[in-house]
C-alpha cells in the first residue's frame, strides 16, 4: 500500500473527497486495477485515504491530528493536514499553471486526455478539488486530506526532512530505513514513466547500470522525497544531510518537478 502497488489508484464507485466514509466504501468495493505483484502505479487521489483509514482505526484520530501531535508539534513545524482557522490569513493564493506544449506529447498526457483510461480515472476519482479555485477555499484547507491537503511553509517542510533523514532525532532506526529503502521500481502504470518508491516516498529511478535516469532528488543515491501538485517538491539526502523544499503559488501542470525546482536542485548539488 505505501509503495503504490495495491492497485487501487482509480475507483469505479462515485464519491467525493469531502466524504471520507463514501471514499472508503468505494475503495472497499473496488476490484484491483492490477494484481498485487504485477507492477505499481502512483495513487494520486486515493493514497491519502488509504493511509488515513488505518490511522483512524489504530488511533481513533484522523491522520492529520496524529501528524500534528507526533511530528509537527514536536518539531515545531508550520505544517498542517487540516488547517486551523487561526492560520487562514497566512495562506497564499494559488494560481493556475500554463502547460508546455511539449507536455502534451508525453505518454502520460495522451492517456490523461483520453476518456476511459486508468490514468484519467486515477486523477478524477474520488471527485472534488480538481480546480485551483477549489484549493483556494477554507473548506479545502480545513478538510485535512492527506496527500492532497497539506498546508505549510517551505522551511518547515525542509525541517521535516531533516527528521526523515535522521539529522534531527524523532523516528526510530527502523522507520528511517523504511523511508529510504526502495521497495519497487519500474514503469509506473499511472505516471507512464519509470518511478521508484520506498514506503511512502519516491527515489530517482536507475538505469541498467545503476545510474540515475533523473535527478529530482539530487545526486545522492539514497536521497528520497516526494513531488506535490503544481511543481512543489521536497526531499532529504541521508548521505549529505541536506534537505530541500520548494513550494510555489504559481502552479505548473507537470506531474513531476519542473525546471524551476530542478534547476535549484542542480545548483544545490554542485
Amino acid at each position: 500500500l505505501l509503495s503504490h502497488q495495491c492497485g487501487l489508484a482509480g475507483l469505479d464507485q462515485k464519491s467525493s473527497v469531502f466524504d471520507h466514509e463514501a471514499v472508503i466504501a468505494a475503495i472497499e468495493a473496488q476490484e484491483a486495477n492490477w494484481q498485487l505483484g504485477d507492477g505499481h502505479g502512483y495513487h494520486p487521489r486515493t493514497f491519502g485515504f488509504l493511509v488515513d483509514e488505518p490511522v483512524r482505526i489504530l488511533t481513533g484520530k484522523k491522520l492529520g491530528e496524529a501528524f500534528r501531535e507526533r511530528i509537527a508539534q514536536p518539531l515545531g513545524l508550520d505544517l498542517w493536514i487540516g488547517l486551523p482557522e487561526s492560520e487562514f490569513g497566512r495562506v497564499a493564493t494559488l494560481y493556475p499553471g500554463k502547460m508546455d506544449k511539449n507536455d502534451l506529447l508525453s505518454g502520460f498526457y495522451k492517456e490523461f486526455n483520453q476518456a476511459g483510461t486508468l490514468v484519467r480515472q486515477a486523477f478524477s476519482s474520488p471527485s472534488g478539488l480538481q480546480g485551483v479555485h477549489e484549493m483556494n477555499s477554507p473548506k479545502a484547507w480545513q478538510a485535512g486530506l492527506p496527500a492532497m491537503g497539506g498546508v505549510g511553509t517551505a522551511q518547515s517542510l525542509a525541517k521535516f526532512y531533516q527528521a526523515a533523514i535522521g539529522a534531527i532525532p524523532l523516528f526510530s532506526d527502523e522507520v528511517l530505513e523504511w523511508m529510504r529503502t526502495p521497495v519497487v521500481t519500474g514503469d509506473d502504470r499511472i505516471l507512464m514513466t519509470p518511478t521508484r518508491f520506498s514506503c511512502g516516498f519516491q527515489l530517482d529511478p536507475l538505469d541498467e547500470n545503476g545510474d540515475k535516469i533523473r535527478h529530482n532528488y539530487g545526486t545522492g543515491m539514497r536521497a528520497f522525497g516526494h513531488p506535490g501538485a503544481g511543481g512543489s517538491h521536497a526531499f532529504g539526502d541521508p548521505d549529505s544531510a541536506i534537505s530541500y523544499a520548494y513550494i510555489m503559488n504559481q502552479m505548473d501542470l507537470s506531474v513531476l518537478p519542473g525546471a524551476k525546482s530542478t534547476g535549484i536542485i542542480q545548483a544545490l548539488s554542485q
